[in-house]
Formats: structure tokens, sequence, C-alpha cells
């Protein structure tokens, strides 16, 4: 069984720029990381958290074995493997121990108990080899497998928990594929055999020695005699293993064979000398392994050796030193190892090194770059940067690098180290610096000398070799002081003047050598002046302008000579920039501004426009906080959304994020520098980050592309039987399609397992398409209704970088002709013409000779068929004649045995609507009458007159005589009219018929109530309700009707049974009826009781057409309907039954559309002043009912 989950990595705003450089990060600080850790969870789509084995297959798919299930990776997504009881084929188990791909390309996995799976790429499937309980030397000796290793001389050792095994493969992949095996068995007699058979390593190496590693030593095995040379631990012996139990084989690339053990630490063997030297776990030493329990040994791409320890997390050996660097989990730190278990330790071919953890899942490393390096705060190390917040950079010229942070006060940073030392505000010494948050810096005239600018602490002047301020803040009493303590941007222009830009205090220039500040302010009184005192930022071009840059959105230029300042409004569009805080001219005299909110900006000084460079043209943010151009001419800008690579020349921003090893996507204004060497350094609020632009090289690779899915109208194909997928999609180089499966999707992806991506991908059929369907980061393409032929379906991906790789064929496409349209269909069709034409040719002969013949025939069954009509049609008149005699004395009869009973009332509702039914039923008989009446018929005889005079020759007559021919034209046209004249009686019959039954019903009713049983009883309401609904529920169920009730406890009324429930029935029926036009989930009936001091209240409404108000009043009359087919009896008798118990019916409706709502009301029989509804509720909008 497979399931898939999807991941992605990560991605930026803007997946089509570089997202996947490869780089590294490299925190800075005691006992911080140089490299950044990525890590895939069952968050991510891995089946579980514990991953034993890593491998990356010949084609590029990177797998894991868990706990839980085996992996298979493609960098987007896993494809999860499990045991299914039902499917032989699926993974035998889901404990995966091991994983390995032999030199054909075959993948094995290893399990814990139930043998070995041979994974079959074209059947997606698995293929399982498992050992009998009696250990039969045809099998595996034992089904816990533990390692798998192919040798130089391709033959297949499988270690497990009772022996080695050494197999042949023969013959196609299937269960046979495995043969002749050979167990090599521990003997406690034979000091050769192997020393214990719960084997847990096999190593060839470049000596083509065979290594086995158990838990009770490592072995050499001489392949030619079958015998054993054993390494034991000897405690006696410094130079033996370092413990027996050994995990782990590596031989790295200076032909060093490392042995992992646990417990004896890691161990180096030295063939010449037949010793081992062992690397421990000392306490004393910081640079010593981390612990002496070894689980895996991988060299990295730098020939470092990366060691996995038990619970210790990682140790990386520089052999050069021959000193350990320690990684471990930093719950401080997201980037950090995620686990300290390490179970296994896997190099891909992209040089990314896999470390898969106990619990943890896995986490990767990028080392394939040069780095970035990211220096943050560790608050257990003095020695690291005092705060996070970077805001100000500055190199002196004596070569030392300050870093200004927004409440940790100066830093002294040496490069070399990584280390920092601060100097912080003390308010106890006047002499110490002014304020812990420092802006800005800008270097001093003299050698040795700086000047910050901090917040609250106005400017000084800092001698750096002799650690001693100057401060210049601001008096109120002191017009040539600085303007405001809170200084954000210094600027040294070519003058060597210095400009201070303040929060409040607009701009302070300092003459060179002076001591009194010259204050530039906003003064509503004079429109040459500044026209913010919120200063930001300054920048000189190279025409020695000065340009200011503050709040407000607008940039100012300070006109020296003429003492003025001039305004340029640089919003465009719909971005607004209300601070410019930064400047910047390029080597080819462009001037840049960056600004909060309206992104990057490039200002025409000679024109005055403006082009806005922003995130919808790849920009990360269109909040711009530093700019900086490299030695190639590209700028490096800061924002809150990371930092973008811009080249002004193609206009393409390349894009870094957290991914790439920045300190966080939000960097500060301001803080942002550029070295004597190049180098360029970003703060933001987790650090500042610092880099060589060369050092972040493009990314010339492509990831290769593989397909991973097919889908038939949307739909997964499966593999092999009627499908048209007889491998995988991945295998397959032709697939075949009928004409009528016309919705087809390719699923492809790259294999790229960098954690920044950001892939864009092309796809092409050839032979459809005439160019390349550029789809970004679409992973898939869906062609539907295309035409019988032969296409080519082509692929290809382009990195993060825009570097494109070379187009893929990935399969032949064919699409089969539908039969009619292939060639032994078309000579078939021209065969069957050719006889269909010959043969219509002798059929129309036979035919006319024939027609004479058979003309007779016709007449004379058409003659017959005409008599039989009509004497059917005189007959239903006779028969109609009579029913209309029946109805008259039916209704006669009816008159009399109402009067004899005494019920006028009765026999008037009789009388009226049985007299109203047989008005109709009169018009129906008088319609078929006058139907007959005129029929076509009474001109038959007189055909059949001519007919009989030439009875025996009617063939000739018809054929030679006018008479005879006419008189056929009349008996073919006949057939029509007399067929029409045939509905129209059935059609008056079915109406007889109904309004037959309709005065039956009328009868019975009345007839039923008068014998009903007139003794009244107590009722409840609740009860009778209840009663109705079970009588309607068939119908309620039907409609989808939702019924709600709000019964209130009411006392019980006084009525009669069969009334009150025949009332209540046709109330709902009525509501019923009225919802038919209402959207089925909006039909509601609502049912209500209630009580006041006198009455007793039932009322059932309805949300369904209303009724108009001017048919309000005649409701309740006799004969009076809304409806079209109605007859206007229930709410009539439901009135007189109502009225006959004592109590009233009301009905209420807003008009058309507005629902309707009956009330009936019983009078109280107690006056106990029992609670209910008040008297005022009771009466609410009693004017908007009508009452019978």
């Amino acid at each position: 069984m497979k399931t898939l989950h999807s991941h992605k990595i990560v991605f930026s705003c803007f997946l089509w720029v570089l997202l996947s450089l490869s780089v590294t990060v490299e925190t800075k600080g005691q006992g911080a990381m140089d490299m950044q850790f990525h890590h895939l969870t069952p968050e991510d789509g891995l089946s579980q958290s514990s991953v034993y084995s890593i491998l990356q297959d010949s084609e590029g798919y990177m797998w894991f074995a868990t706990q839980d299930g085996l992996n298979k990776y493609n960098g987007y997504e896993f494809t999860v493997y499990s045991y299914d009881p039902d499917d032989p084929y699926s993974l035998s188990l889901n404990e995966v121990r091991t994983l390995y791909e032999d030199s054909r390309g075959n993948v094995w996995v290893g399990t814990l108990g139930r043998g070995l799976n041979l994974y079959d790429r074209e059947r997606d499937r698995f293929i399982r080899f498992t050992g009998d309980i009696n250990r039969s030397q045809e099998t595996l000796s034992d089904n816990s497998i533990w390692a798998v290793y192919e040798d130089s001389r391709e033959n297949f050792w499988v270690g497990t928990s009772w022996g080695l095994n050494l197999m042949k493969r023969e013959g196609e992949i299937n269960e046979d594929y495995l043969t002749k095996v050979t167990h090599y068995i521990n003997r406690n007699d034979d000091p050769q055999s192997i020393s214990s058979n719960n084997i847990t390593a096999v190593f060839e190496d470049s000596r083509e020695n065979l290594w086995i590693g158990t838990e009770e030593g490592l072995n050499i095995l001489d392949r030619e005699t079958g015998k054993f040379k054993r390494y034991l631990h000897d405690s006696g012996d410094p130079h033996s293993i370092g413990a027996n139990h050994i995990t782990t084989l590596y031989e790295d690339r200076t032909g060093t064979l490392w042995v992992g053990t646990l417990g004896g630490g890691l161990n180096s063997y030295d063939y010449e000398s037949d010793r081992f030297y062992r690397y421990t776990h000392d306490a004393d030493r910081p640079n010593s392994i981390a612990e002496n329990a070894i689980h895996v040994i991988q060299e990295g791409s730098d020939g470092r050796l990366w060691v996995g320890t038990s619970n210790q997390g990682l140790s990386i050996f520089d052999r050069t030193s021959e000193e350990f660097r320690n990684y471990k989990y930093d719950k401080t730190d997201p980037r950090s190892l995620n686990n300290n278990a390490i179970n296994s330790l896997y190099k891909s071919r992209d040089n990314t090194m896999w470390v898969g953890t106990f619990t943890g899942g896995i986490n990767f490393v990028d080392k394939s770059s040069k780095k970035i390096e990211h220096y943050q705060n560790n608050p257990n190390s003095a020695s690291s940067l005092s705060n996070n917040s970077v805001r100000s950079f500055m190199e002196t010229s004596t070569g030392e690098f300050l870093v200004g942070t927004d409440g940790g006060g100066l830093n002294f940073f040496d490069r070399r180290t990584g280390k920092f030392s601060s100097l912080k505000h003390d308010p106890d010494n006047r002499n110490s610096i002014p304020s812990d948050v420092i802006l800005s810096m800008e270097s001093h005239r003299e050698e040795g000398k700086i000047w910050l600018g901090t917040y609250n602490g106005g400017l000084s002047l800092f001698d750096v070799e002799n650690q001693r301020f100057t401060h210049y803040q601001h008096d109120p009493d002191d017009e040539h002081s600085l303007s405001s303590d809170n200084v954000y941007q210094l600027y040294t222009d070519q003058k060597d003047r210095l400009w201070i830009a303040t929060n409040g205090g607009g701009v302070n220039m300092l003459e060179p050598g002076a001591e009194k500040f010259i204050r530039y302010m906003e003064n509503s009184e004079d429109s040459t002046s500044i026209d913010n005192n919120d200063i930001r930022s300054f920048y000189e071009d190279s025409k020695g302008n000065l340009w200011i840059g503050s709040y407000g959105g607008r940039l100012t230029k300070y006109e020296e000579e003429r003492e003025k300042f001039t305004f340029y409004d640089i919003n465009t569009g719909d971005l607004y920039s209300s601070v410019i805080h930064c400047m910047h001219e390029d080597s080819e005299n462009r001037f840049w501004l960056g600004t909060r909110g309206g992104g990057l900006k490039l200002f025409d000084r000679e024109t005055h426009n403006v082009t806005t460079y922003s995130k919808k043209e790849g920009l990360q943010s269109n909040i711009v906080n530093g700019i900086l151009e490299d030695n190639h001419g590209n700028l490096w800008i800061s924002t809150n959304g990371g930092i973008s690579q811009f080249d002004p020349e193609s206009e393409h921003f390349i894009n870094f994020g957290m991914e790439n090893g920045l300190q966080s996507r939000e960097f500060n204004a301001g803080a942002y520098y550029k070295d004597r060497e190049g180098y360029m350094y970003f703060g933001g609020v987790k650090g500042f980050n610092l880099f060589h632009p060369d050092s972040v090289t493009l990314n010339t690779s492509v990831a290769p592309i593989v397909l991973t899915d097919f889908m038939l109208f949307n739909q997964p194909v499966p593999i092999g039987g009627d499908s048209p997928l007889k491998k995988h999609i991945s295998q397959t180089d032709r697939l075949v399609l009928s004409h009528d499966q016309t919705v087809i999707t390719f699923e492809y992806t790259a294999l790229e397992y960098s954690p920044l991506q950001g892939m864009q991908f092309a796809y092409k059929l050839e032979g459809f398409d005439s160019k390349w369907h550029y789809v970004g980061d679409t992973r898939s393409a869906t062609y539907t209704n295309l035409d019988p032929g032969e296409y080519e379906f082509k692929i290809k991906a382009a990195n993060s970088d825009g570097i494109w790789g070379e187009e893929t064929s990935a399969l032949t496409l064919a699409i089969a002709p539908p039969f009619w349209r292939t060639t032994w269909f078309y000579i078939v069709s021209i065969l069957f013409l050719a006889s269909v034409i010959y043969g219509g040719y002798r059929y129309r002969v036979r035919s006319i000779r024939a027609q004479n013949r058979r003309l007779g025939r016709i007449i004379a069954k058409r003659t017959s068929e005409l008599d039989e009509k009509n004497s059917e049609l005189a007959g239903k008149n006779e028969h109609l004649e009579e029913l209309l005699e029946e109805l008259k004395e039916t209704r006669g009869e009816l008159v009399k045995k109402a009067h004899k009973a005494g019920m006028a009332d009765l026999a008037t509702g009789i009388l009226h609507n049985v007299g109203n039914i047989l008005n109709s039923v009169n018009t129906s008989a008088s319609l078929i009458e006058d139907t007959l009446r005129d029929s076509k018929l009474k001109r038959l005889s007189q055909a059949n007159t001519i007919l009989r005079k030439h009875i025996g020759r009617i063939d000739e007559f018809v054929a030679n005589n006018p008479k005879g021919k006419e008189l056929m034209h009349y008996y073919l046209k006949l057939e029509a009219p007399l067929n029409e004249e045939r509905r129209k009686v059935l059609k008056q019959s079915e109406r007889l018929n109904e309004k037959i039954k309709l005065i039956n019903d009328v009868v019975a009713a009345q007839q039923s109530y008068a014998g009903a049983q007139m003794d009244a009883g107590q009722l409840s309401f609740a009860e009778m309700i209840d009663e109705a609904l079970a009588l309607q529920a068939g119908s309620i169920d039907r409609y989808e009707l939702t019924i709600h009730k709000e019964l209130e406890p009411v006392d019980p009324i006084v009525a009669q049974h069969s009334k009150l429930v025949h009332v209540l029935v046709n109330l709902i029926k009525n509501a019923r009826e009225a919802l038919d036009d209402v959207p089925r989930e909006q039909r509601k009936i609502t049912i209500k009781t209630w009580q006041d001091a006198e009455n007793v209240y039932l009322s059932i409404s309805d949300n369904g057409v209303g009724i108009r108000k001017v048919h309000l009043n005649k409701i309740f009359t006799q004969g009076f309907t809304t409806k079209t087919s109605g007859h206007g009896f229930g709410l009539h008798s439901s009135a007189n039954y109502i009225s006959e118990m004592g109590g009233k019916i009301a009905v209420k409706s807003d008009g058309e559309g507005a629902g309707t709502t009956f009330t009936i009301t019983f009078p109280r029989q107690k006056q106990s002043g029992s609670p209910g509804a008040s008297q005022e509720g009771s009466k609410e909008n009693e004017k908007d009912y009508h009452s019978f």
C-alpha cells in the first residue's frame, strides 16, 4: 500500500525568482553552529519520526526507512509504502531497518521480522523474500534484516539476527530472483567461524577485504576458504577494537577504515600495523567526540567526517586538526539539529547531508556552496552579540569593526574569532557611552575616532583607542546646541561637514573643528525651509548635491549656494512612500531611493521622473531598509521580506530569505554597511548577516525531471490488467490510448532537494503544441480531445536562478483512431455500400410489382377498421347519455335523504356542490356530442358505396380509374382526423370520470359528517397535533418539509375528536400545498400553542405563497379557493366544524409570498390563573386576522 503526502519546504512570494541558491549559514558566537539544519517530520508527510536508514537511488529519489513505513521523497511530497494484508505485493512489514541499491539499480528493503523486500520499479510494488522457521539452506537464515551489501564480485550479502547470508541473483525479478543461499553461522567450537550471529554491518573496503560487524566483534571473511578472522576488544590492549558491539563501517576518501562501536567510541584501522586507534569522549576536552556510543559514519563534501552518536547529537571530525565539533539540539534555535539521537547519515549526489534521527524525523544540510554568516545573541555566552536588534555598523580606520544595537550598546566584533565585546551606558559614569541604542555611526577626520548617533543620548565622539566619549546633546537654552537627542543618521560630506538627521529636530550640520551646530528646521512661513523635522537619511551625489530623506514621502535637495531646499514628490501610482530610508548613487550614476511602503525607486535627477520597483516586479517587500552595490553593479537591498539582489540592466531580482541563512526576514532601516574588502553587513531584529557577494554564486545545475503520475479523466491510472499503463509511468517509454480516453494528465517533478526549490517548469506535446507552455511551479499538464496520432511529451525545468536545463523527452504518446477511421473500415464500407446499391435496385423492382397487390388488401383492412371505430364512438355516446340520467337520479335521491335527516345545511351543500359538478359533466358531454356530430365518418358510407361497386376488381379500379385514385387519397387522409376525434372523445371521457369520482367523494364526506358521533370530550392540543402530523407523515417526508413545534403547556379543550383531527389535517395539507414553489431546503411549517387568561390558542403557519389581502375575507366561503385545482370545500368545512365546537378560526397573511397563519381559538374551561402568554401577546396584531 502506498499513500501520498504533499509537502513544499519553503517558497518566497515569487517562486520564479532565485530561492534555491545553494547557500548555508554560519551563526557565530560561542557554542554556535556553522550550519543550519532543515527538517522533515510527520507534519511534512513523513510516515514516522524514527529514521533508521537513508538512500538516494539511481533515479534520484530519496528513500527513508522508518519504524512505520517506507518513504519515497521527490523534494515536494512523500510516497509512503506500508504493509497491506490484502496485497501480497505490498511491503512485508512497516518497520524497516536498512536500505540498499545494488549495481543493477534494484532497491532492497530489510525489515525487522518479515524478511527482505525488492522494489519492482516497473510495477511500483514489492517482491518478498523470507526465511522459514527451520532456517532452511534454500532461504534466508532469519527474517530480521540488519544489513544488505553487494561486493565487487557481485556477491549479495544479507546480515540478519541469525547469521550472514550469501545469495545469488538470477533471472527476471520475481519470487525466485534470489537463489543458492549460503549461511555463515557462529559455531562456538570454531574460532574461525563468524564471531556472532547478530550481524550489524557488512562492508567491502577498497582492498577487497570483506568486513562484517557483529554485536560481538569485528570480522574479515576470506571468501576463498569461508574462514573468518576476528577482531575483539581487549581491555589490556589500547590498540584493540574499542568495543565488541560494532554498529557501522565506513571507508573515507583517503582509504581509512572507520569503525563505529557501541561504547568504544570511533575507531580507525591501520592496515600496516593491524591496529585500531580510538577516538573517545573526554569531558575535559570540548573538542573530543560527543560520546562513545556511535551509530553511523559519513564523509562530508569537504572531507570532514560526520559521526552520529546514540544520544549526543553529531560530532564532525576535522582530520587536519584532529578535533571534533559537536552539534546538538538547541531549543532556542529552530535551525539547530532537532534531535540528539542519530540513527542514520547519508550524503546525496548534490552534497546535501541527510541526518535520520530517533524521534525528530529527518534533518538535512545543504553544504554545496559558500556561506552567508549569521551572528546573533547567545544568552549563554558573554562573548556573543550583546543584543539581537542591530541598527548600525562601522569599520574604523585602524581596523576595528563596531556594531551598534538597539538596547545592547556598542559591540566590538572580531571577525577572526567570531567573538564580541561590548560597551554599555553607565548612568553613574558621565564618560560612558550616552545610550545603549546606537542608531548610526560615521567616521571622523581624525584617525581612531568615530561619531555615534544615539536615541535619547544625542551625538557622541568616540575615541576608540582611549575608550573615551565626548558628548553633544540638546540644550534648550543654547540655539547652537544639537536640536534633538534622537539622532537617526550621520553623514560626512566631501567638505568633511557632519550632517545629523534627528527625530523632531530637523537637520543639524557641524562644520569641521566647530563646536556649534547649524540647524535647518521646518518653518511654515518660509517655503524654502525644510518641510519636515523627522529626518531619516542623507546622501551626497557625485555632483555635490546633498539629498535628504524624511517623513512625508518627499525627496529634498539642499541648494547650498542659495541656502534653500527644493522638494520632489516621489509617490507614483498606488504605492505611497511615507519615509525615505536610504539613498544610493550607483556606478552608472543612477540615483536609487529605498522607501517605506513604496518599494525601490529610481529617480531621474534631470527630468525628475520616478520609476518604481515593487513586489509586483519581484522585490521581496515594499519596505526597503538599505541599499549596497557590489563590484559587478548589482544592488543588494535589505527589506522587511528578506534581501533582494537586483540587476539594474536586466531589471531582474534574486531573492533571499531565512532559508538562505538570513537572521530573519525583517531588517532594520539604516543597518547596512560595506567594508573595505567588499563584505556586506545587514542588521535585523535577530542579529546580522555577513557575506561577500562574490561567494554567493548562482546554481548552474538543474535537477533531473521524472514523471510521477498519469491520470485519465482526473483519476490515477492503475498499473497492469486492462489499464493502458503496463509499467509505472516513470518507467514507460510509449503509452497507447484509445480515441475515447479524451482527458489525460501527466504529473511530473524535478528531484530537487534544496530547501529553496523555487523550480519553474515548461512542457510541450510535440505534434500538438507549436510552442512551450511555461507554467511556473505547476507540476502537471492536461490535454483533452487529442486527434489520433503519435505525439512526444517533453518537459524542461529551470532552477530558482532561472537556469533552464535540457529538455527531457518523457514518453511517446499514441492515440489510436476509432475503428471507423481505420483503413480496413474504409475498405469494408466501400464493399458494403456497393452491395447495398445493388441490393436496393433489385428490391425496388420487386417492390413495384407487389405494390398493386398490397393496395387492395390495405383498402379492405382500412374500411373494416373505420366501421369498427364508428360503432365504438356511437356506443360511447349512448353510454354518456345513460350516465347523465344516473347522475340526475342520484342528485334527487341525495336531496330527499338530506331532508329526511333534518340536515338542511347538508342538503344545501350537496345540492350546491353536486350541482356545480353536474354542470361541468353536462359541458363535457356536450363536447363529445359535438365532436361526433361533426365527425368525418359521415362521408365514409358514401366512399364505401363506391368501393362495393368495384369489389371484384379493386386493383384495376385503384390503378386506372381517376375516382379510384382519389378514393385512395381520401382513405389515407382520413386516418389523421379520425385519430384526433378519438383523442378528444377519450379526453372528455376521462374528465367525466374524474367529476363523477368527485361527486362520490362529496357525498361520502357529507354522509360521514351526518353519521359521525357528536359526543365532545376533553382533548389535548399536543396529542391532536401529533395525530394529525402522523396522518400527514408520508406527505411531509415526500415534500421534505421542516416541522417546527413551539408548544407551550395549555389546558385541555372540549371538542369532538374526529372533527378537530379533520380540521388540523386539512390545515397542514393546505400549508404543505402552499410550499410547492418554495425551495425544498427552505420549506417550513410552524405549529404553536399558548393560552392566556381566557382562551387556548393553536396556530399553523407556513412560509409559502401567502394569500392576497383581497381574498382574506372570502377564504372560508363555501366554494372559494385560490388553488388552480381546488373546490373550496376544505376551509369552509373546517370553519364550520370549529364553530360548531364553540371555537373560532382566523387567518392572517401579509400578501403574496409572505406566508399564511391560521389560528384556532377555544375558550378555557377553568379560570385557574395558570401561567400563560399575556393578554397583550395573545391579541398581538389581532386586527390583521380575518375570522370565521
